[in-house]
């Protein structure tokens, strides 16, 4: 597992000609191919550290959906995830 002297969260928003973007970016241990392609799916949790349930990435893909809305992933392992 890779170490990081210091963690780091930043949220940006932007707005485009049709929609707002909200970005969510951390500097964290990023992800693996499997969990990126499950990450969505009711009750899937990435870790086994935490607490979760694996509903919230869920949840917001779902509600987002119902506003015409999408939710994106870009992570690579060592490097971080962006929402």
């Amino acid at each position: 597992m890779l170490k990081r002297s210091s963690k780091k969260v930043e949220v940006s928003t932007y707005e485009e000609p049709e929609f707002w973007v909200i970005k969510v970016s951390d500097n964290g241990i990023g992800m693996d191919t499997r969990t990126k392609q499950n990450l969505f799916t009711m009750f899937y949790r990435g870790s086994s550290i935490g607490k979760g349930s694996g509903l919230g990435l869920y949840v917001i893909k779902e509600s987002l959906k119902r506003i015409n809305g999408v939710i994106t992933l870009d992570s690579e392992l060592g490097r971080g995830t962006s929402f």
